[in-house]
Protein backbone atom coordinates (compact mmCIF):
# COMPACT_ATOMS: atom_id res chain seq x y z
CA UNK A 1 0.00 0.00 0.00
CA UNK A 2 1.39 3.45 -1.21
CA UNK A 3 2.12 6.07 1.75
CA UNK A 4 -0.01 9.28 1.14
CA UNK A 5 2.06 12.61 0.36
CA UNK A 6 1.24 16.14 -0.01
CA UNK A 7 3.86 17.89 -1.86
CA UNK A 8 4.99 21.57 -0.21
CA UNK A 9 5.45 23.81 -3.42
CA UNK A 10 3.00 23.79 -6.31
CA UNK A 11 5.86 25.01 -9.22
CA UNK A 12 8.69 23.85 -11.22
CA UNK A 13 10.17 22.18 -8.43
CA UNK A 14 7.30 20.44 -7.09
CA UNK A 15 6.06 19.37 -10.55
CA UNK A 16 9.42 17.41 -10.75
CA UNK A 17 8.65 15.72 -7.60
CA UNK A 18 5.63 14.71 -8.80
CA UNK A 19 7.36 12.39 -11.60
CA UNK A 20 10.12 11.46 -9.26
CA UNK A 21 7.17 10.43 -6.09
CA UNK A 22 4.33 9.35 -8.42
CA UNK A 23 5.46 5.45 -8.63
CA UNK A 24 6.02 5.08 -5.08
CA UNK A 25 3.67 7.30 -3.29
CA UNK A 26 -0.04 8.56 -3.09
CA UNK A 27 0.61 12.05 -4.27
CA UNK A 28 -2.87 13.46 -2.65
CA UNK A 29 -2.32 17.17 -3.23
CA UNK A 30 -0.10 20.12 -3.44
CA UNK A 31 0.53 22.78 -0.32
CA UNK A 32 1.39 25.84 -1.38
CA UNK A 33 1.23 29.36 0.40
CA UNK A 34 0.07 31.29 -2.58
CA UNK A 35 -3.68 31.64 -2.60
CA UNK A 36 -4.23 32.57 -5.79
CA UNK A 37 -3.73 29.19 -7.40
CA UNK A 38 -5.96 26.95 -4.47
CA UNK A 39 -8.63 25.22 -5.89
CA UNK A 40 -6.98 25.02 -8.89
CA UNK A 41 -4.45 21.86 -9.91
CA UNK A 42 -1.27 20.26 -11.61
CA UNK A 43 -0.58 17.21 -12.86
CA UNK A 44 -4.23 16.82 -12.69
CA UNK A 45 -3.44 16.57 -8.20
CA UNK A 46 -5.46 19.45 -6.39
CA UNK A 47 -3.73 22.60 -5.06
CA UNK A 48 -4.60 23.55 -1.25
CA UNK A 49 -4.09 25.71 1.55
CA UNK A 50 -1.34 24.02 4.08
CA UNK A 51 -3.74 24.44 6.38
CA UNK A 52 -5.41 21.03 5.63
CA UNK A 53 -2.31 19.63 7.93
CA UNK A 54 -4.04 20.78 11.31
CA UNK A 55 -6.64 17.77 10.23
CA UNK A 56 -4.51 15.43 7.43
CA UNK A 57 -1.57 13.34 8.61
CA UNK A 58 0.05 13.44 5.14
CA UNK A 59 4.04 12.48 4.64
CA UNK A 60 4.99 15.79 3.30
CA UNK A 61 7.56 16.73 0.67
CA UNK A 62 9.23 20.30 0.55
CA UNK A 63 9.63 20.91 -3.38
CA UNK A 64 10.46 24.88 -2.89
CA UNK A 65 14.03 25.45 -3.06
CA UNK A 66 13.94 29.53 -2.45
CA UNK A 67 11.67 29.29 0.73
CA UNK A 68 12.52 25.75 1.68
CA UNK A 69 13.53 27.48 5.43
CA UNK A 70 10.45 28.97 5.92
CA UNK A 71 8.54 26.07 5.08
CA UNK A 72 10.35 23.96 7.41
CA UNK A 73 9.62 26.45 9.82
CA UNK A 74 6.13 26.70 8.93
CA UNK A 75 5.62 22.78 9.58
CA UNK A 76 6.85 22.43 12.66
CA UNK A 77 5.55 26.23 14.23
CA UNK A 78 1.53 25.33 13.15
CA UNK A 79 1.11 22.09 12.49
CA UNK A 80 3.51 20.35 14.90
CA UNK A 81 5.29 18.36 12.17
CA UNK A 82 8.09 17.32 12.81
CA UNK A 83 9.77 15.55 10.13
CA UNK A 84 9.87 16.18 6.20
CA UNK A 85 11.43 14.81 3.13
CA UNK A 86 13.13 17.92 1.38
CA UNK A 87 13.39 17.24 -2.77
CA UNK A 88 16.71 18.46 -4.44
CA UNK A 89 18.19 18.17 -7.75
CA UNK A 90 22.06 18.43 -7.46
CA UNK A 91 24.26 18.67 -10.53
CA UNK A 92 28.18 18.70 -10.97
CA UNK A 93 29.72 20.06 -13.86
CA UNK A 94 32.72 17.89 -14.45
CA UNK A 95 35.24 17.68 -16.68
CA UNK A 96 36.19 14.77 -18.56
CA UNK A 97 40.22 14.34 -19.33
CA UNK A 98 42.53 11.00 -19.16
CA UNK A 99 44.04 11.35 -15.91
CA UNK A 100 48.27 11.07 -16.23
CA UNK A 101 50.22 9.78 -13.20
CA UNK A 102 52.80 11.68 -11.47
CA UNK A 103 51.33 14.72 -12.61
CA UNK A 104 53.03 18.25 -10.82
CA UNK A 105 51.69 21.97 -11.20
CA UNK A 106 53.67 23.73 -13.26
CA UNK A 107 54.12 26.62 -11.10
CA UNK A 108 50.82 28.90 -12.96
CA UNK A 109 47.96 30.47 -11.67
CA UNK A 110 44.90 29.07 -13.01
CA UNK A 111 41.95 32.16 -13.00
CA UNK A 112 38.50 30.32 -12.98
CA UNK A 113 35.98 32.73 -15.65
CA UNK A 114 31.81 32.29 -15.37
CA UNK A 115 28.91 34.28 -15.97
CA UNK A 116 28.37 37.48 -18.49
CA UNK A 117 30.69 39.43 -20.31
CA UNK A 118 31.09 42.46 -17.71
CA UNK A 119 31.97 39.77 -15.38
CA UNK A 120 34.66 37.82 -17.99
CA UNK A 121 36.19 41.45 -18.46
CA UNK A 122 36.77 41.81 -14.56
CA UNK A 123 38.05 38.51 -14.66
CA UNK A 124 40.40 39.07 -17.59
CA UNK A 125 41.52 42.59 -16.31
CA UNK A 126 43.03 40.13 -12.95
CA UNK A 127 44.50 37.44 -15.63
CA UNK A 128 46.43 40.37 -17.57
CA UNK A 129 47.53 41.79 -14.34
CA UNK A 130 49.06 38.36 -13.50
CA UNK A 131 50.55 38.10 -16.74
CA UNK A 132 52.02 41.37 -16.54
CA UNK A 133 54.17 40.61 -12.93
CA UNK A 134 55.63 37.73 -15.80
CA UNK A 135 53.31 34.74 -14.09
CA UNK A 136 52.26 31.58 -15.97
CA UNK A 137 48.32 32.11 -16.07
CA UNK A 138 45.87 30.53 -17.69
CA UNK A 139 42.33 30.46 -18.08
CA UNK A 140 39.79 28.27 -16.69
CA UNK A 141 36.45 27.71 -18.92
CA UNK A 142 34.99 24.43 -16.80
CA UNK A 143 31.95 26.89 -15.37
CA UNK A 144 30.52 26.96 -19.21
CA UNK A 145 29.79 23.38 -19.03
CA UNK A 146 26.88 23.85 -17.71
CA UNK A 147 23.53 24.16 -19.64
CA UNK A 148 22.44 27.42 -17.75
CA UNK A 149 25.52 29.19 -18.11
CA UNK A 150 25.50 32.21 -20.40
CA UNK A 151 28.06 31.69 -22.74
CA UNK A 152 32.05 32.90 -22.79
CA UNK A 153 32.04 35.34 -25.32
CA UNK A 154 35.15 37.25 -24.51
CA UNK A 155 37.39 36.09 -27.32
CA UNK A 156 34.05 36.52 -29.77
CA UNK A 157 33.13 39.81 -28.84
CA UNK A 158 36.90 41.14 -28.55
CA UNK A 159 39.63 39.17 -31.24
CA UNK A 160 42.30 41.03 -30.05
CA UNK A 161 42.21 38.22 -27.16
CA UNK A 162 44.16 35.20 -27.10
CA UNK A 163 43.67 32.97 -23.55
CA UNK A 164 46.09 30.49 -22.52
CA UNK A 165 43.81 27.22 -21.22
CA UNK A 166 44.82 25.00 -17.95
CA UNK A 167 45.15 21.92 -17.71
CA UNK A 168 42.64 20.00 -15.28
CA UNK A 169 44.58 17.76 -13.57
CA UNK A 170 46.66 20.76 -11.95
CA UNK A 171 43.51 22.63 -11.17
CA UNK A 172 42.19 19.26 -9.45
CA UNK A 173 45.68 19.35 -7.41
CA UNK A 174 45.22 23.06 -6.27
CA UNK A 175 41.80 22.57 -5.41
CA UNK A 176 42.42 19.56 -3.60
CA UNK A 177 45.28 21.06 -1.71
CA UNK A 178 43.96 24.50 -0.94
CA UNK A 179 45.96 26.58 1.77
CA UNK A 180 47.70 29.27 0.01
CA UNK A 181 47.15 27.66 -3.31
CA UNK A 182 43.47 28.31 -3.34
CA UNK A 183 41.50 31.97 -3.50
CA UNK A 184 37.88 31.88 -3.75
CA UNK A 185 36.02 35.18 -3.47
CA UNK A 186 32.18 36.04 -2.61
CA UNK A 187 32.30 39.88 -3.03
CA UNK A 188 30.21 41.52 -4.26
CA UNK A 189 27.68 39.18 -3.33
CA UNK A 190 28.75 38.34 0.23
CA UNK A 191 29.75 40.13 3.29
CA UNK A 192 33.53 40.79 2.53
CA UNK A 193 34.03 45.04 2.38
CA UNK A 194 35.73 45.45 -0.81
CA UNK A 195 37.07 43.34 -4.19
CA UNK A 196 41.08 44.79 -4.60
CA UNK A 197 42.64 42.14 -2.13
CA UNK A 198 46.74 43.40 -2.75
CA UNK A 199 47.45 40.10 -1.11
CA UNK A 200 45.91 38.06 -4.18
CA UNK A 201 48.38 39.56 -6.51
CA UNK A 202 51.47 38.20 -4.24
CA UNK A 203 50.39 34.74 -5.04
CA UNK A 204 52.78 33.01 -7.79
CA UNK A 205 50.84 29.63 -8.10
CA UNK A 206 47.53 28.26 -7.42
CA UNK A 207 43.47 28.30 -8.29
CA UNK A 208 41.74 32.02 -8.55
CA UNK A 209 38.15 32.08 -8.72
CA UNK A 210 35.78 35.10 -7.97
CA UNK A 211 34.39 38.43 -9.86
CA UNK A 212 37.40 40.84 -8.86
CA UNK A 213 35.11 43.80 -9.67
CA UNK A 214 37.54 46.37 -8.54
CA UNK A 215 38.39 48.91 -11.02
CA UNK A 216 42.18 48.99 -9.28
CA UNK A 217 42.86 45.85 -10.95
CA UNK A 218 42.14 47.34 -14.27
CA UNK A 219 43.91 50.24 -13.77
CA UNK A 220 47.16 48.30 -13.45
CA UNK A 221 46.98 46.77 -17.00
CA UNK A 222 45.24 50.16 -18.46
CA UNK A 223 47.00 50.84 -21.49
CA UNK A 224 46.89 46.99 -22.43
CA UNK A 225 42.94 46.90 -21.92
CA UNK A 226 42.11 49.77 -23.75
CA UNK A 227 43.66 47.37 -26.41
CA UNK A 228 42.54 44.17 -26.07
CA UNK A 229 38.86 45.34 -25.54
CA UNK A 230 38.37 46.78 -29.21
CA UNK A 231 35.73 45.49 -31.63
CA UNK A 232 36.43 44.14 -34.61
CA UNK A 233 34.28 45.05 -37.21
CA UNK A 234 35.72 43.34 -40.44
CA UNK A 235 35.53 39.74 -38.15
CA UNK A 236 32.10 40.43 -36.86
CA UNK A 237 29.21 41.13 -39.73
CA UNK A 238 26.83 41.52 -36.70
CA UNK A 239 29.03 44.83 -36.07
CA UNK A 240 29.01 46.16 -39.32
CA UNK A 241 25.53 46.19 -40.15
CA UNK A 242 24.51 47.74 -36.56
CA UNK A 243 26.85 50.29 -37.33
CA UNK A 244 25.54 51.07 -40.64
CA UNK A 245 22.07 50.92 -39.27
CA UNK A 246 23.13 53.47 -36.45
CA UNK A 247 24.68 55.86 -38.97
CA UNK A 248 22.09 55.81 -41.45
CA UNK A 249 19.64 56.31 -38.68
CA UNK A 250 18.52 58.63 -35.92
CA UNK A 251 18.96 56.39 -33.13
CA UNK A 252 18.38 56.43 -29.26
CA UNK A 253 20.76 54.27 -27.10
CA UNK A 254 19.43 52.73 -23.88
CA UNK A 255 21.60 50.62 -21.35
CA UNK A 256 18.91 48.18 -19.85
CA UNK A 257 19.89 46.41 -16.54
CA UNK A 258 18.01 43.75 -14.76
CA UNK A 259 17.62 46.25 -11.89
CA UNK A 260 21.33 44.86 -9.60
CA UNK A 261 21.73 48.02 -6.68
CA UNK A 262 24.77 47.23 -5.37
CA UNK A 263 25.46 49.08 -1.62
CA UNK A 264 27.35 51.94 -0.85
CA UNK A 265 30.37 50.43 0.27
CA UNK A 266 31.03 48.33 -3.26
CA UNK A 267 29.72 51.36 -5.27
CA UNK A 268 33.43 52.65 -5.32
CA UNK A 269 35.15 49.33 -5.60
CA UNK A 270 32.94 48.79 -9.03
CA UNK A 271 33.75 51.94 -10.65
CA UNK A 272 30.73 54.16 -9.71
CA UNK A 273 28.57 52.42 -11.33
CA UNK A 274 24.94 50.53 -10.44
CA UNK A 275 24.29 52.37 -6.90
CA UNK A 276 21.51 54.77 -6.09
CA UNK A 277 22.81 57.62 -7.86
CA UNK A 278 23.76 56.22 -10.80
CA UNK A 279 20.27 54.87 -11.37
CA UNK A 280 18.80 58.34 -10.83
CA UNK A 281 20.92 59.34 -12.99
CA UNK A 282 19.70 56.79 -15.88
CA UNK A 283 16.74 57.81 -15.03
CA UNK A 284 16.70 61.60 -15.45
CA UNK A 285 18.96 60.80 -19.17
CA UNK A 286 15.98 58.98 -20.21
CA UNK A 287 13.27 61.41 -19.08
CA UNK A 288 15.03 63.95 -21.28
CA UNK A 289 15.22 61.99 -24.17
CA UNK A 290 11.68 60.77 -24.43
CA UNK A 291 10.69 64.50 -23.72
CA UNK A 292 12.95 65.29 -26.83
CA UNK A 293 11.40 62.76 -28.91
CA UNK A 294 7.57 63.68 -27.89
CA UNK A 295 8.71 67.59 -29.11
CA UNK A 296 9.96 65.65 -32.21
CA UNK A 297 6.99 64.30 -32.99
CA UNK A 298 4.59 66.88 -31.82
CA UNK A 299 3.30 64.21 -28.94
CA UNK A 300 2.03 65.73 -25.50
CA UNK A 301 2.17 64.45 -22.35
CA UNK A 302 -1.51 64.96 -21.57
CA UNK A 303 -2.66 63.05 -25.19
CA UNK A 304 -0.08 60.79 -25.86
CA UNK A 305 -0.34 59.36 -29.35
CA UNK A 306 2.74 57.69 -29.95
CA UNK A 307 4.72 57.44 -26.63
CA UNK A 308 2.90 56.26 -23.79
CA UNK A 309 3.62 56.38 -19.87
CA UNK A 310 3.25 53.31 -18.58
CA UNK A 311 3.77 53.79 -14.61
CA UNK A 312 5.89 51.53 -12.52
CA UNK A 313 6.85 50.06 -15.97
CA UNK A 314 8.61 52.73 -18.53
CA UNK A 315 7.01 53.95 -21.74
CA UNK A 316 5.10 52.23 -24.54
CA UNK A 317 5.61 53.15 -27.86
CA UNK A 318 2.55 52.87 -30.37
CA UNK A 319 3.10 53.95 -34.31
Amino acid sequence: MKREVAIFGAGEWGRMAYYYYSRSCEIVCYLDNDKSIWDKSLNNIPICTPDIMKEKKYAVIIANKQFEDAIKQQLLEDYGIEGAVVFRIEEEAQELYVKKTNVQPEGELIVAFSHGLGNQMFQYALYRVFASQGKKVRADLSAYIKPDMRPFELENVFPNITLEYYNPQEKEIYLRDGGNKRYIETAPRGDIPQMYKNSLLEMESGYVEGFHCSYKYSEMVRTELLKDFEFSYSKNKELVELKAFLEEKKAVGIHIRRGDVLEPKYVREIGGICGYEYYRKANNTITVHIRHLREKLNDTLDDPKFIKTIWGVGYKIEI
